[in-house]
């Protein structure tokens, strides 16, 4: 399941919580978290770590 206003995802987890029981994993699009890790990851290349995350 997917929405870009999660407001009306949770009135729809809401309204169905009687029937099944969810579970909300958010998701981060790939650019946005090789940004977030940028730092980290110049910082491991400098030492000549491999850090798994390319």
């Amino acid at each position: 399941m997917e929405a870009d206003d999660v407001t009306l995802l949770q009135r729809w987890v809401a309204d169905k919580s009687d029937l099944v029981e969810f579970e909300i994993v958010p998701v981060v699009p790939g650019p946005d978290t090789a940004a977030a890790l940028a730092g980290q990851l110049q910082y491991h290349a400098g030492l000549g770590i491999a850090s798994g995350l390319c």
